[in-house]
């Protein structure tokens, strides 16, 4: 599952390509690693019902940018959004019920809020969904569904996902085995950042010569 120190990664991969952006002035700072001043502008977008400021400002209380580290803040903040139907506030609170920061361990409800962020036209959430599904982490091990969730998240470029699932072609554990599918797969990953789907790729490419 994804870790926390893995989160500010996560956030900023979602939001470079949310057409909500550059239309609010708390990102536009969040992005330039204006902190101090995104913190600002966040907490009254929030104020105002912007739900995605609110979980980039509760990511700024979770990290400690510009703020002093509160967990339980970034939680609330989390909370808010996704209630408000917001992705990124769901997919943050699903990983901090996966690694038990802040919260009790919970794998069920990890996956709860996955399936929130997943539900949505960006597909944010389906990587650890698919990931949940893969291992039976908090919801009952369906190898074929992890797979699906997998080509959803792969179609919204999400790098791990198309690693993954170029990993399941390659071994055909889960799926039938498809050499071809697997370069296919394993390139994307590689295109769109995941150095493992680069070298995965140059294996499989010496082994077809």
């Amino acid at each position: 599952m994804f870790l926390v120190k893995n989160l500010k990664y996560l956030v900023v991969s979602i939001i470079v390509s949310s057409p909500v952006f550059a239309e609010v002035n708390g990102l536009a700072a969040y992005m330039q690693g204006d902190y101090f001043n995104a913190k600002d502008a966040l907490n009254k977008e929030c104020k105002l019902g912007v739900s995605i400021s609110c979980s980039f400002l509760g990511n700024l209380y979770l990290i400690g940018q510009g703020v002093e580290a509160d967990v339980s803040k970034s939680i609330q903040l989390y909370t808010k959004a996704c209630k408000a139907g917001e992705e990124t506030g769901c997919n943050s609170l699903g990983i901090l019920y996966s690694e038990g920061t802040g919260v009790p361990k919970d794998l069920k409800k990890a996956a709860e809020y996955f399936t929130k962020a997943c539900d949505t036209k960006r597909s944010i959430g389906c990587f650890p969904l698919g990931q949940a599904y893969m291992f039976g982490h908090g919801v009952p091990q369906n190898k074929f569904k992890a797979v699906e969730l997998y080509e959803r998240a792969c179609k919204e470029r999400k790098a791990d996902a198309c690693v993954d699932l170029g990993f399941e072609y390659y071994n055909g554990t889960s799926v039938s085995k498809d050499l071809q599918k697997a370069k296919e797969y394993s390139k994307k990953g590689c295109e769109y950042g995941n150095k493992n789907g680069c070298n995965n790729y140059q294996i499989m490419m010496n082994e077809s010569m």
